[in-house]
């Protein structure tokens, strides 16, 4: 996999993923595997947001 190199390409990966799960093309089974990622990224976000 190629890690985006700015962050308009990170905003575009995130959107990608949001958009497939809104159609439903990741499948139910595969929510858990890819529930604690997201709030992973949820939790770094909101603690880099209170340190400003």
């Amino acid at each position: 996999m190629r890690e985006p190199r700015n962050i308009e390409g990170w905003v575009q990966l995130l959107d990608v993923l949001t958009t497939r799960l809104a159609q439903g093309r990741i499948y139910t089974r595969d929510l858990p595997a890819l529930i604690p990622a997201v709030n992973r990224l949820i939790e770094v976000t909101e603690r880099r947001i209170r340190e400003r």
